[in-house]
């Protein structure tokens, strides 16, 4: 008896032909790239480049690779300026380093200030903080984290209200700032103000606007006084805190040193619906009760009780929120 194996992977079909099998290959979805979120913050202590005034007017350009690379405002006759650009996202794929370098805006062209850069493993690891830029050219603060994989991230619904701001500075040769406010995500204009002409304390009092973010910190608002030809010139930014996101707020937001302040009402929809709406019921229900306990009594019970202010539920106001209050008088 001769008995022919086939070879390993083989198989014999009925009639003795051999086929490969394979066998069973389950699909492994590629691993996600890392993303790498970056934020420009603010620069100290930058040499001063102009030729008049003593002062420089700086920007920084980041550097992931040719393809990969974005650039802040100027902000102009300035040694210690606020950008609170970002957060940009990278995908990191084979590049070995993010560069940072810090130029003075001229008329024609640009200066160096100052250069840094991060390795790859201090970009996953994260880093905020500040990168000197070399002796006697200060220090610029970043913010460099790895993010989870948006596609696990949920998004999340904010009403929007910009109110108004103070303070601002003036960007014009004569007379104030015509200030107005841009609201971003990712980098992406969502909805702006209207020009308040010659004003450092303009009052927008914008209507609500609905928008719809996954991370609070891509959500800014930049200021811009406005000019003749272009988008004009940069005045401040200012951000929202995932506290602030959370909660909601109502109040000031800085607009970097100097810059004056921005007024926003901030909602989070949703979840502060769902508290108002139960506050609602709260209430409706403690309405109900008191109703049922008046149908439930006969006019001599009322009598009988007058003489306790307290027994009555009619003689004890309530609050929004239900609970006993004090009359007045």
């Amino acid at each position: 008896l001769t008995v022919e194996l086939a070879p390993a992977g083989y198989k014999q079909r009925p009639d003795g032909t051999l086929f490969f099998d394979i066998g069973k290959v389950e699909y492994q979805p590629p691993k996600p790239k890392p993303i790498l979120s970056v934020t420009i913050i603010s620069a100290e202590n930058l040499r001063g480049v102009n030729l008049f005034g003593g002062k420089s007017d700086p920007y920084v350009i980041c550097t992931l690779s040719d393809k990969k690379q974005f650039r802040t405002a100027v902000v102009n006759e300035n040694l210690n300026p606020t950008w609170n650009h970002g957060p940009v996202e990278f995908m990191l794929e084979n590049e070995a380093r993010l560069v940072f370098e810090v130029r003075d805006k001229d008329l024609i062209g640009s200066k160096p200030l100052g250069k840094k850069s991060l390795s790859r493993e201090q970009c996953l690891k994260g880093f905020e903080g500040p990168l000197s830029l070399g002796k006697s050219n200060g220090v610029l603060n970043v913010r460099v984290k790895q993010l989870v994989c948006r596609s696990l991230r949920k998004p999340f619904k904010l009403r929007i209200t910009i109110v108004c701001a103070r303070d601002l500075r003036d960007a014009d040769m004569f007379g104030h700032s015509d200030p107005y406010v841009q609201c971003k995500v990712r980098g992406k204009l969502l909805f702006q103000t209207d020009v308040i002409w010659d004003n450092p304390n303009p009052v927008w009092n914008h209507p609500p606007e609905d928008i719809e973010i996954v991370d609070p910190k891509d959500l800014k608002f930049d200021v811009y006084d406005k000019d003749l030809i272009g988008q004009g010139d940069f005045l401040g930014t200012a951000m929202l805190s995932a506290q602030m996101c959370d909660a909601g707020f109502e109040g000031e937001l800085s607009l970097g040193v100097d810059n004056g302040f921005l007024a926003v009402k901030v909602q989070r929809l949703g979840q502060t619906d769902a508290l108002h709406e139960a506050g609602q019921r709260s209430v409706a229900d403690v309405g109900l009760a008191v109703v049922d306990e008046v149908r439930s009594k006969s006019p001599d019970t009322w009598a009988r009780d007058g003489a306790s202010s307290q027994s009555s539920p009619l003689r004890t106001p309530l609050l929004a929120n239900g609970s006993p209050g004090r009359r007045s008088g």
